[in-house]
């Protein structure tokens, strides 16, 4: 089931930026997207804020000229500033890359939009560098599009999402709150959502954020195990030893 439009125009992209308390990060994120900018301009910056303390929000009134629109205020986690931010997007295609993350180039963003233009689909991603030789999709995958499908291993922070998926599948889960990235595209997967993969890296992670903490790995492994039984996702060798670590 293809839900996207029909191609031709470069889509008007929607960037949706979650941050709470990472003045920093968030600086060095925006500084990435203004250099997209002067490349392609058909660009919305969509700031959601978290009610931050440390100066985040002076921040983004430092910015507010090139900031389409923001908010700041308390949320109910990852899932639910996710949601604030689609809601506040009016582009054709929407894009999630968190307070630290930043592009890998100051072209990313025109090819993106090009390679929309000639073959839209409802959801084209691309990779992602962490650290050292860690990528995601993991280079376990070899770049096999049909597996990292198989198991929604999507990274959202390289996934370019048409708006039409959210009418037609819904928002993120509130009920998830590390592992929504993988619940939603397993979503995307069981409602055959078309998609398309090109394994160029496109963005720098920053690491450190909540899915990372060792103090959360328990919750991510339960959460993700959740998701792969409720979407019949297969298991792995690594989920087994986890479960033994874990249970």
């Amino acid at each position: 089931m293809v839900i996207s439009g029909e191609g031709g125009i470069p889509p008007k992209v929607s960037i949706v930026t979650i941050v709470y308390n990472n003045v920093t990060g968030l600086e060095r994120t925006i500084q990435s997207v203004l250099q997209q900018k002067k490349r392609y301009s058909n660009i919305e910056f969509v700031i959601v804020d978290g009610g931050s303390t440390d100066g985040t929000v002076d921040l983004i009134e430092q910015y507010s000229s090139e900031v389409s629109s923001w908010i700041s205020e308390r949320d109910n986690g990852i899932s639910d500033a996710f949601n604030k931010g689609i809601l506040n997007a009016t582009g054709e295609v929407l894009f999630f890359l968190n307070s630290g993350d930043t592009f890998i180039d100051d072209i990313v963003l025109y090819n993106v939009a090009q390679e929309w233009a000639r073959n839209p689909v409802d959801i084209l991603f691309y990779k992602v560098h962490v650290e050292g030789q860690k990528f995601i999709p993991a280079n376990s995958y070899k770049d096999n599009e049909n597996d990292i499908w198989k198991m929604s291993d999507v990274p959202h922070q390289g996934a370019f999402v048409s708006n039409t998926v959210f009418n037609k599948i819904g928002l993120f889960n509130l009920n998830y709150g590390i592992r929504m990235d993988l619940e939603f595209f397993a979503r995307c997967r069981k409602k055959n959502c078309s998609h398309r993969y090109i394994p160029e890296v496109i963005v720098s992670y920053e690491t450190g954020g909540k899915s990372m903490l060792k103090s959360n790995r328990k919750q991510f492994w339960k959460e993700g195990m959740s998701v792969k039984y409720l979407y019949s996702i297969p298991f792995t060798v690594k989920d087994v030893i986890k479960m033994v670590i874990y249970r």
